[in-house]
């Protein structure tokens, strides 16, 4: 029996919104919870959103999916304004707000102009479960997964912001042990312990100044890039640190195997003017070797250091 994380897939969405209508407490309206589907696909596509499914293996196929978990990339005047006022249904609200056509949540552009300036605002939207388990061992069953899901959206990222509502007693817990503290509490006393919500963050500052989790500390350390690849190289490296196999991120990328051989070829140039520690040395004999060791030794290196991955306006 293991556990799992991973990005969604289209065909995963229609068990993620089985999870949202019944497992979310609450979080979208029922109206809204039929037009989900469409909305995530539209906001994958578009880059504005990050939708990650946790599994545990001991289920059937069709049930394995546990937990779905989501977040994006909002503009400080959004941020700012659920920081100090925050208004239950967060991402009810948002998502509305983005189908009816304002500029709400970031693009790949937007998120690399913050990446490069003030930073960026981190919004958790999603999170929904099948039968919880919220117990001790629940939490410590559950918690390093859901943290290893943290890290794949915000490591590597200049932070600004991080927030997520949290609806029920037991979540806003699991949120203070992955370091996210209480910021407040929004009808907390005037309805029952499960449906009480609760906006949970940490700024950039706080982070430095009361540094209350290893996980909060590594989010913020906004670390600089080593390397400057263009944004084509960036996302085949980003699929290919996600064990995509060439063909497959052709596939993704709507690109000709040809041209990502092309990209490969400069990103090795690229990292060939500064390697990383342990990168294989020219002399290495057998070029297909020294290729698959070069491949081995980068996407190593690259998934210990995501800022290298993350989006900068030049």
């Amino acid at each position: 029996m293991a556990l799992y994380v991973r990005l969604a897939r289209s065909d995963d969405l229609p068990r993620v919104q089985e999870l949202a209508a019944t497992g979310s407490r609450g979080m979208y309206a029922l109206d809204l919870v039929a037009e989900l589907p469409r909305w995530w696909s539209d906001a994958l596509r578009a880059r504005k959103l990050e939708l990650y499914v946790l599994e545990d293996d001991s289920y059937p196929r069709h049930q394995r999916i546990r937990i779905a978990v989501s977040g994006a990339f909002v503009a400080d005047e959004v941020a700012d304004r659920i920081w100090t006022a925050h208004v239950h249904g967060v991402a009810d609200r948002l998502v509305r707000a983005d189908l009816a056509g304002e500029p709400v949540f970031l693009d790949r552009r937007g998120q690399g102009k913050g990446n490069a300036t003030s930073g960026v605002n981190a919004l958790g939207l999603d999170f929904a479960c099948a039968d919880p388990d919220w117990s001790v061992l629940g939490l410590a069953r559950w918690t390093p997964i859901l943290l290893q899901s943290l890290r794949m959206w915000l490591d590597g990222w200049k932070l600004r912001l991080g927030m997520r509502e949290a609806i029920g007693r037991d979540l806003s817990l699991l949120l203070r042990a992955s370091g996210a503290p209480l910021i407040r509490g929004v009808n907390a006393r005037s309805s029952a312990p499960r449906e009480r919500r609760y906006l949970h963050g940490i700024s950039r500052e706080q982070a430095a100044r009361r540094p209350v989790s290893f996980q909060a500390l590594l989010f913020f350390a906004g670390r600089e890039p080593r390397y400057v690849f263009s944004p084509a190289e960036q996302e085949l490296l980003l699929l290919a640190v996600r064990n995509h196999s060439d063909d497959e991120c052709a596939r993704e990328l709507g690109i000709s195997p040809e041209t990502v051989k092309m990209r490969w070829r400069g990103i090795f140039e690229r990292v060939a003017e500064a390697p990383p520690d342990g990168f294989p040395r020219p002399d290495v004999s057998e070029s297909g070797k020294r290729g698959s060791e070069k491949r081995r030794h980068l996407l190593a290196y690259l998934a210990q250091h995501l800022e290298e991955l993350r989006p900068r306006s030049r």
